[in-house]
């Protein structure tokens, strides 16, 4: 046996094949292979892919022995399941290579791997830190009973007797920092300084759930305590009697919306029947992983997507088999491939009703090696994960899902001369029309699809638009030039109120199975609005009772599109105030800049010379003169007003039938829970993580994000 010791140590994989879905958590595997020289791990079949295209020969084989003990309902197994280790070549797979009597070097390295951190739990030691805290939490008993009926601060000197938290420690009870309406002198945070005891919750958000506001002094982080109740009782507290006694009414009003979704998400009311097989395998949750587990699903719903990744998965890993576990693209690849075998699609009767499903840790990885927020633990927008994967994907040399869902868009601009902007992009997002008082009073709204589509499509002014330099009226109106054979729409359900405030609009919008967005369809043909501004009588009048002049106001209402907080603000500002935006009339490119072409004909520049300079630089004469002596200015024909350009007409409608979309339930996209209906072999399934069963009842109305296949 030859193994050269490498001088750095490699990260070490532990848990899960790095070639597929397999994973020593459960019971598709009780034994995995680390490769000496790299450190990634893989199953008993994917061990000799590696053999194949590596020529490494010698892995360090983990072995889970059954652990037969029952399981804890909220540590999970009372005992870590034990572990055993040897050495194999793939070249004599039968025979074991005892650790002990390797030599000391390799033997040293090899113990490393043993002990070092898998690396796939690193990121999941923030999420488990709290519960191995709270599981070993020292309590040091009180002399006095604490009386919730009458709280206060037990700091000498101390009135606060609101914002006030106990330490599940040693059970003193203290005031919180001050904020905005709270009152608070932080003798909780001083005590921490003096004691070190770091755990506390706050009293008053305590419901007999165990919910509540718990802090950890230590790590400067909220927590969650799976042994809140506990705790509790050993200060004599009985959780189970507790509610939540500081509840806003806004916090209300929240709770009945979220109690609402979460019924009409998850299908609350009818029979779950449970399946499995191929297409129909879930992905399990490892920590707030709901997010990347329903967009992939979403993509999963596009045939050629999963056909593609699934055909290519053995070209491709032969061609970039070092990188694997960096490479998006292969852990897509990976994940297409157990979705499509459907072997972890079967019960894992130690959890209940759900899937053994497949570990997205690869996939969340991988998307952080260059978004690091995707490397914690904390939730995050489907749709924003979405579309970074996407675009590393492409980067990556991955086509085919831009292939068949890039929408090509077009805005069409009239002012002073009409324009035609393209653009690609991957989703249409649709904002929702919500009065402002629904927004902020938390109510209940019923919008139709329909109706946004025409909101969407409908002209609107631009503020602030130039050409040439001066300000002018504008008008856009946005199209698709080339509709895909997929496309994903996004609803714009979180609004901002404020900069800290994102308020998400309950709303059911309907008319979500079937779309017809023809109305959008792009003709080429140049806007026919007229751009012309009518000024509102009301806003002037009150520009002019403010002392401002009236050919003044009327320009400036005119130019900001009578908003008159802008037209405030250019009357005040001291610069010169805008021409008229009515009287810039477009002049043949010829005569435009007929002064400025003067001045440089009598510099001794050709006057050709001067117009294609002022052309190209829009008048900036100081720019034109550079341009022109540096002999910059490109031969041939003058330049021409920019006209429109001919646009292939598209052979399709417009018109889609959903296929599969994505569900939030929570307060904004980054917190809460999502969940994936997707139609897989023409029958629609809830993927709720790894609880995947046949929908009765798809809530179309509640989706954000939809995936929608052409009807034509």
């Amino acid at each position: 046996m030859q193994f050269v010791v490498p001088k750095e140590r490699p990260e070490v994989y532990k848990t899960e094949c790095m070639y597929c879905a397999k994973s020593i958590e459960t019971k598709l595997l009780d034994t995995l292979y680390v490769c000496l020289r790299e450190g990634h791990c893989f199953c008993d079949e994917c061990v000799f892919k590696h053999k194949q295209v590596s020529g490494d020969d010698l892995y360090l084989v983990i072995h889970q022995i059954p652990n037969t003990e029952p399981e804890d309902p909220i540590w999970g197994r009372t005992t870590q399941p034990d572990l055993e280790f040897w050495l194999v070549q793939t070249s004599n797979f039968e025979k074991k290579i005892e650790i002990e009597g390797l030599e000391e070097n390799l033997k040293e390295y090899v113990k490393y791997f043993i002990s070092c951190t898998a690396k796939e739990k690193k990121v999941e030691i923030a999420s488990t830190r709290t519960k191995t805290y709270a599981k070993e939490l020292t309590q040091k008993p009180r002399a006095i009973p604490i009386d919730l009926k009458n709280l206060k601060c037990e700091f000498e000197g101390c009135d606060v007797t609101d914002n006030l938290w106990l330490n599940l420690c040693d059970g003193s009870v203290l005031c919180g920092r001050e904020q905005a309406l709270v009152k608070g002198h932080s003798h909780a945070l001083k005590h921490y300084d003096e004691s070190k005891m770091p755990l506390v919750v706050k009293l008053g958000t305590i419901d007999s759930d165990g919910n509540a506001d718990i802090y950890d002094y230590e790590n400067d982080t909220d927590v969650t305590d799976p042994l809140l109740g506990k705790h509790l009782a050993f200060y004599g507290i009985d959780m189970s009697k507790l509610v939540k006694t500081q509840l806003s009414l806004d916090e209300i009003a929240k709770e009945a919306m979220l109690k609402m979704e979460r019924e009409t998400i998850e299908e609350a009311g009818v029979e779950h029947i449970p399946c499995e097989g191929p297409y129909m395998t879930g992905i399990r949750n490892n920590g707030n992983t709901c997010y990347a587990a329903a967009a992939t699903q979403l993509l999963f719903a596009i045939p050629e997507v999963v056909d593609y990744l699934v055909s290519h998965y053995d070209t491709f890993l032969k061609e970039n088999w070092r990188n694997v576990d960096k490479s998006c693209t292969f852990q897509l690849m990976r994940l297409a491939k157990g979705f499509v075998d459907g072997k972890c699609s079967q019960k894992f009767a130690e959890k209940g009703d759900g899937q053994i499903g497949l570990s997205i840790t690869g996939l969340k990885r991988a998307v952080g090696f260059q978004q690091k927020m995707y490397l914690t633990n904390e939730q995050q927008d489907a749709e924003e994960f979405l579309g970074y994967l996407l675009g590393i994907v492409e980067s990556e040399g991955l086509r085919i899902i831009d292939d068949n869902t890039k929408i090509m868009m077009c805005n069409e601009i009239k002012a002073v001369k009409s324009t035609y902007q393209k653009e690609a992009e991957r989703t249409l997002g649709i904002m929702l029309d919500v009065p402002f008082k629904v927004l902020m009073e938390r109510k209940h709204i019923d919008l139709n699809i329909e109706d946004m589509i025409k909101n969407y499509a409908a002209p609107s002014p631009i503020d602030n638009y130039r050409v040439d330099g001066q300000i002018v009226n504008a008008i856009r109106r946005c199209r698709v030039q080339k509709f895909p054979k997929y496309i994903l729409i996004k609803l714009q359900r979180d609004i901002p109120i404020s900069f800290e405030d994102m308020r998400k609009v309950d709303a059911d919008v309907h008319g979500m199975e079937m779309l017809d967005l023809g109305i959008l369809k792009s003709t080429g043909e140049k806007p026919q609005e007229d751009t012309k501004v009518v000024v509102n009588k009301e806003s002037l009048g009150m520009l002019v009772s403010m002392g401002f002049d009236q050919k003044s106001s009327e320009i400036c209402l005119k130019v900001s599109n009578n908003n008159i907080e802008v037209a405030i603000g250019i009357l005040t500002s001291g610069e010169k105030i805008p021409e008229d935006p009515d009287t810039v009339v477009q002049h043949n490119e010829d005569n435009q800049y007929e002064e400025l072409v003067k001045e440089l004909v009598e510099m001794g520049f050709s006057a050709s010379v001067s117009i294609k300079a002022l052309q190209i630089t829009h008048g900036n004469i100081e720019e034109a003169i550079i341009m022109a002596a540096n002999g910059e200015v490109p031969e041939g024909e003058e330049e021409k007003p920019q006209k429109m350009e001919e646009v292939e007409v598209d052979p399709r409608s417009g018109k889609y039938e959903c296929i599969a979309f994505v569900s939030h339930i929570g307060a904004n996209a980054n917190c809460g829970h999502y969940v994936c209906h997707s139609k897989q072999l023409d029958k629609w399934i809830m993927f709720n993580d790894n609880k995947v069963c046949f929908s009765q009842k798809p809530p179309f109305t509640r989706g954000f994000v939809y995936l929608y296949r052409t009807l034509d």
